[in-house]
C-alpha cells in the first residue's frame, strides 16, 4: 500500500506531485484514478474524469453467495435494451440500476432465490455481474443485526461509505 502525503508519493522513495500520480494512474487502468482520489465519485470519460460528490454515511451487507458467474459470459449477452435511459448527476445517484441484474439472474437462478431470501432485510441490490449482493441501510445498528442473521446461512461482511482514504492526508 502506498501512501500520498504532503503532495509527494514516498514509499519507495519516490517523490511525485499528485498530477504526476495521476497521470501514471491514467495510463495503468481506467479505474485507477478513481481509487488515487478517493472518496465517493462521478467518474466519466474513459474513467480519468473523477468527480467528488458528497453524500450520507451508509452502511451495507455484503452478501457472497458463493456463486461462481462469469462476466464474459454475461456481457457476452447483455444487449442494448438492458441498458437504462442517460442520466444527470442526480439521476443517477438516485437511480441504483445495474444493467446487468436482469440478465444475471435470469441465467442464474439459484442467485434469484438468495435475493428472494434476503429481501426481507431491505431492498437487495446486485453488484456488477454478480455475484456478490448487496443491502443499504442508514444506520449502523441495523446493518450489524442484518449482518448477524445473514451470517448464519451465508458469508457476509458488513462495510460503510467513506467520504475519503485515510491514505491521504
Amino acid at each position: 500500500i502506498m501512501k500520498y502525503t504532503e503532495g509527494a508519493f514516498r514509499d519507495w522513495g519516490y517523490q511525485l506531485a499528485k498530477d504526476e500520480l495521476l497521470t501514471l494512474a491514467d495510463q495503468l487502468g481506467s479505474d485507477v484514478p478513481f481509487f488515487i482520489n478517493g472518496g465517493t465519485a462521478y467518474v466519466s470519460g474513459k474513467g480519468n474524469i473523477v468527480k467528488k460528490v458528497s453524500s450520507n454515511p451508509k452502511f451495507y451487507v455484503l452478501i457472497f453467495p458463493g456463486i461462481s458467474i462469469s462476466t464474459k459470459h454475461i456481457y457476452g449477452i447483455i444487449s442494448d435494451r438492458h441498458f437504462s435511459k442517460p442520466h444527470d448527476l442526480s439521476g443517477l445517484l438516485e437511480s441504483k440500476y445495474n444493467s446487468f441484474e436482469e440478465v444475471v439472474l435470469k441465467n442464474y437462478p439459484e442467485l434469484m432465490q438468495t435475493k428472494y431470501w434476503l429481501s426481507s432485510f431491505g431492498k437487495v441490490r446486485m453488484s456488477g455481474t454478480g455475484s456478490t449482493l448487496y443491502i443499504e441501510f442508514d444506520s449502523y445498528e441495523s446493518a450489524i443485526e442484518a449482518n448477524k442473521e445473514i451470517g448464519n446461512r451465508y458469508r457476509s461482511k458488513m462495510v460503510s461509505s467513506l467520504e475519503s482514504y485515510d491514505i491521504f492526508s
